[in-house]
């Protein structure tokens, strides 16, 4: 079988088909060459990239204007003619869509929520226009987030919906992370009883699906750091995101400024570093758009050992239909949440989560790991090609 992958957002293009190869399908990505955020290049989590792709990842400068978003390059035209089907994620899914082949749609949260929906500029309305037409050929969407699966039926494309979570690759996450930075931040941090990493971006408008809900988290580790003003205990605050600004003025209004440190938006093998410290616990995100799924930094959590909070349920059918039941995730949604349980990691009774690290690494092998997920996409890829 062959694939043509069209679209990287948040590398989930790479990672597909690097997958995809290792079960003997032969799938190649198109990459473009300049319009891509950092985090959607391969080399943000793999830097030994940075001296070249591999002959699956080819890469290509896109259309001048409106032209790049609603047609694929000349090159992903042709190449197409050529394949069984299609996967895109990201705004490209408008232009895979004039494809000759089944596309397949993997939404990572805006592409769906977002684009067919809200037209900011003028020449944003031909884009949305053209979301609305081409969408009905779409063969298959493979999600998990429910907000994706409410935004393709009020689009009317609901019946193609798949319930499918993004795997990761647990192995080359515990491998790839930056050593050095570990080792580095370990003796650092190590006369902590605990760090509380929080690196979800700071996006605090509700309205947007990239909303993380991170004035929450603010409020409740101020909560739990007046409950126990002598705990031992550092904050690690990712200070990234569109409101970054804004949300640093509200910290300086609360307890949290002496007992906290700021990094950027990291790549991921710094990223994961942070993770794997042995007295870390990860805040994640508390808005409504992840109620029912995991975002990429639960994910990785998890797969890291590392005890991670977010506003998740875990144990209602829609999540466990999509990934399966069990998970070691600690759901908090509200502000009184978010202080009860960063108290209960302050107090003497945190000893009760010393199984959470292996609970966390086992549950992420079995139901996100890509070996035990990928056969998914390869079954919706043969209906689809037939």
């Amino acid at each position: 079988m062959r694939v043509l992958v069209y679209g990287n957002q948040g590398n989930l293009g790479y990672r597909l088909v690097r997958w995809l190869r290792q079960r003997d399908v032969e799938a190649v990505l198109y990459l473009d060459a300049k319009g891509q955020h950092q985090r959607s290049r391969p080399e943000w989590e793999d830097p030994e990239l940075r001296n070249g792709y591999p002959d699956y990842i080819r890469t290509y400068r896109r259309r001048p204007g409106i032209l790049g978003k609603l047609y694929p390059p000349r090159c992903v035209a042709r190449a197409a003619k050529n394949v069984d089907a299609v996967i895109s994620s990201g705004y490209y899914v408008i232009g895979a869509l004039t494809l000759p082949k089944p596309v397949i749609f993997i939404p990572v949260g805006g592409d769906l929520t977002q684009i067919p929906f809200r037209a900011k500029k003028p020449q944003d309305i031909p884009v949305v226009c053209a979301y609305w037409k081409r969408i009905r050929n779409v063969a298959r969407i493979l999600t998990a987030q429910e907000d994706c699966v409410w935004a393709a039926r009020l689009i009317g494309v609901g019946e193609r919906v798949v319930p499918f979570p993004i795997p990761v690759d647990v192995g080359h996450i515990q491998r790839t992370l930056n050593a050095s930075l570990l080792e580095e931040i370990s003796q650092r941090y190590s006369g902590y009883s605990r760090v509380f990493f929080c690196p979800a971006r700071k996006n605090l408008d509700p309205s947007r699906p990239a909303y993380k809900g991170q004035e929450k988290l603010l409020e409740g580790l101020d909560g739990a750091l007046r409950r126990h003003p002598h705990a031992n205990v550092r904050i690690v605050m990712g200070l990234h995101g569109h409101h970054a600004r804004s949300f640093r003025s509200a910290l300086e209004k609360t307890s949290l400024p002496s007992v906290c440190d700021f990094v950027g938006h990291l790549p991921l093998p710094d990223l994961h570093a942070y993770m794997q410290m042995s007295n870390v616990v990860v805040f994640d995100q508390f808005g409504s758009c992840a109620s029912r799924s995991l975002g990429g930094i639960a994910r990785e959590s998890l797969s890291l050992g590392a005890p991670v909070i977010c506003g998740t349920e875990t144990a209602c059918r829609e999540f466990e239909e999509s990934y399966g039941a069990g998970c070691p995730l600690i759901p908090a949604f509200s502000v009184d949440d978010i202080a009860a349980t960063a108290a209960r990691f302050l107090g003497n009774g945190a000893c009760e989560d010393d199984h959470l690290p292996r609970a966390s690494i086992q549950w992420a092998r079995q139901h996100l790991d890509w070996r035990n997920r990928i056969d998914e996409v390869i079954r919706e890829l043969r209906s689809v090609s037939r």
